[in-house]
């Protein structure tokens, strides 16, 4: 499919050239205005003269609506593309947004570390792309471009970094509860205690490692 970037460049390319033909579609209605006012104010034109810049601004006139009519069919067209440019924008953004979790979700459990041993701060667009770089399984996707793209978008409009919080936000593994079951103190089933019941419904979030139980041979 066509990359955002070259939507992007098109949408512009269209957008100047319907800048463009709105100015002809301009200056040719002033022509037009021009002759008739001339036809009209002029007492010594003759009426071969009068005759022949009446047909001039009928034939003008003429292709000027048919231009118009073209301008305003790009018009529609121009809205149609600036849409689906903002939903392939949006629909990629999505995707990167999931690459980066999954790239620093990974990198998390490779290290054994949670959010906050991995981030103790905020981070600025090249901090954020060289902490990406680090991260042994990533997807293809996540470019210096495209990382760019993703840090424009979710970065703090005042201080142009992604904040501690969001970043840690991105390492945290929401569940939904499907079946009521035991928050533990431990991490064996045989030695915990209950802490307290998640009901159905609930959304449990965790930025922990998950580890095996192997004497109840389950990963929690």
């Amino acid at each position: 499919g066509t990359s955002i970037t070259a939507l992007k460049e098109s949408l512009v390319k269209c957008e100047i050239s319907q800048e463009a033909a709105k100015a002809n579609v301009s200056a040719a209605k002033a022509q037009v205005a021009e002759i008739e006012r001339h036809c009209s104010e002029k007492g010594d034109c003759s009426e071969e003269l009068k005759v022949f810049l009446q047909a001039g601004t009928k034939e003008l006139t003429e292709k000027l609506d048919l231009f118009i009519s073209r301008v305003a069919k790009s018009s529609t067209a121009l809205v149609k593309l600036r849409a689906a440019t903002k939903i392939k924008d949006r629909a990629e953004l999505l995707t990167l947004g999931a690459d980066v979790r999954s790239a620093l979700r990974k990198h998390s459990q490779k290290l054994g570390k949670k959010g906050e041993e991995l981030f103790t701060g905020d981070l600025s667009e090249a901090d954020f792309v060289a902490f990406i770089g680090t991260c042994e399984e990533k997807a293809e996707s996540l470019t210096k471009e495209n990382l760019a793209r993703y840090f424009a978008e979710n970065a703090d409009a005042e201080t142009q970094k992604l904040s501690k919080d969001t970043l840690l936000r991105l390492v945290m593994v929401y569940y939904k509860v499907t079946a009521q079951t035991a928050i533990t103190s431990t991490l064996s089933i045989k030695e915990a205690t209950t802490v307290r019941k998640i009901e159905i419904g609930e959304v449990w979030a965790s930025d922990d490692v998950a580890e095996r139980d192997d004497a109840a041979e389950v990963t929690r």
